[in-house]
């Protein structure tokens, strides 16, 4: 919670938004970042094993139609393996570093990175469409014995 100007936390409220467009399927352990008025969201663990998939959730939308927007979001170059349990941070408004993981299916930890840059195309007031134009790869893989 943010703090007030006597220290005391204000006061926050949860609420479910409403969205349109295709949501993306349930997942555990998949990580997020908020870039340039979306929320990323990549991979994470499925009833049926790791994902590599990205969404992306429009929450500029909001301000013309009175609904967040998802999209999928189909990376070009070097696409990250599936995993769960990765981080995922913020560097710019359309930057984003991707780093480690695991698959269970293989046994195997990451340490890779991944840098990741998106194109927003729209204004808020008419979005338009998300785009991850590069992903650039570094690091390596650790499987243990």
């Amino acid at each position: 919670a943010r703090m007030g100007s006597r220290g005391k936390p204000r006061q926050g409220t949860f609420f479910e938004p409403s969205t349109v467009g295709a949501a993306p399927p349930p997942r555990a352990d998949h990580c997020c970042v908020a870039l340039g008025g979306h929320i990323v969201v990549h991979g994470g663990n499925s009833a049926h094993g790791p994902l590599e998939d990205m969404y992306a959730l429009n929450v500029g939308a909001a301000a013309r139609s009175g609904a967040w927007r998802w999209e999928r979001v189909s990376p070009q170059g070097e696409v990250p393996p599936a995993r769960f349990g990765h981080s995922l941070v913020r560097v710019s408004d359309t930057t984003a570093v991707l780093f480690g993981g695991a698959d269970d299916n293989e046994f195997r930890l990451y340490n890779d990175t991944y840098t990741l840059r998106f194109s927003f195309e729209g204004t808020p007031a008419s979005p338009g469409t998300t785009r991850c134009i590069s992903i650039a790869a570094g690091g390596a893989a650790d499987t243990p014995p």
